[in-house]
């Protein structure tokens, strides 16, 4: 019966859709009532359109679990924010939140289910960053290089008056402690993406954020042991930048297996010529 009624609404919420406009409308998320408390949403106005003292951007977090591993979210921007084009992208009580930057209709209220490039606000976009720099200033990035992390006699360099840890980290990681225990300010690409935005590409499109397969994973594990080095994943088990390069300056971290590619060249955690036999063998 569960099961009956399920295909049911999916099905009516299809129908309206070809009946309202066209049967070529697209959308992934197939079923209105997953969301909206109607299969018409914008029969009853876009304020009423999602349950009583219900948070729209919750809805998004049932099934994507990014809520510690994307951009942060429930953050009331700066001062610093304060840019013209930011006014295109919602706050929900004053906060960024999922459908900030995200949106999963392209004309919401207006029955047209087709959805935005990678359901971002304003998309598609050539190059990442100029979503990012809708709310971010790019010049407070240009001159700065995260990389650099130690002064001449051997500190933790500071950036506006904090450690340089702090561009990329929640808090400033233990040197000696777990890799799992690091906790970042966002995903690891948004991180990387400030500067190199320019790696997006086909080869990037197979690996970054790619579950790895079982075979793959076990091969990665495998070369993790036999050369006692760290190839970290993701906080959700993806592939990220971090599993192949090591962004910290070489002295950093004190852990040997997660120090490996510190100041290497491309900074590899392991050579060019090894990095790939690494997860996909010989």
């Amino acid at each position: 019966m569960v099961l009956f009624l399920f295909l049911f609404l999916v099905s009516a919420c299809s129908m309206g859709r070809v009946l309202k406009h066209d049967a070529e409308a697209r959308s992934k998320h197939t079923a209105c009532v997953t969301c909206h408390r109607s299969i018409d949403p914008s029969s009853s106005g876009a304020s009423l359109s999602f349950a009583d003292n219900v948070d729209p951007s919750s809805i998004c977090l049932d099934c994507h679990h990014y809520e510690s591993n994307h951009h942060p979210v429930n953050a009331i921007p700066g001062k610093e924010y304060a840019k013209s084009s930011m006014q295109s992208f919602p706050l929900f009580e004053g906060q960024v939140r999922c459908l900030t930057c995200h949106q999963a209709h392209i004309d919401p209220g207006q029955n047209n289910l087709n959805e935005p490039a990678k359901l971002l606000r304003g998309g598609p976009y050539a190059d990442l960053r100029e979503l990012c720099f809708k709310c971010h200033y790019q010049e407070t990035y240009a001159e700065i290089n995260p990389h650099v992390m130690r002064t001449s006699d051997n500190n933790i360099r500071d950036v506006n008056g904090k450690p340089v840890c702090l561009l990329c980290h929640s808090e400033k990681p233990d040197p000696q402690g777990d890799p799992a225990d690091v906790r970042f300010r966002a995903d690891v690409a948004f991180l990387c993406w400030r500067c190199h935005a320019s790696m997006m590409g086909t080869f990037m499109g197979k690996h970054f954020h790619v579950k790895p397969k079982r075979a793959t994973k076990t091969a990665l594990q495998r070369t993790e042991q036999e050369r006692d080095i760290v190839l970290p994943l993701a906080n959700d088990g993806m592939l990220t930048c971090s599993t192949c390069h090591n962004p910290h300056q070489q002295g950093i971290i004190v852990r040997v297996a997660a120090a490996a590619g510190a100041d290497a060249p491309r900074r590899l955690r392991m050579s060019k010529d090894a990095i790939c036999s690494a997860c996909h063998g010989q």
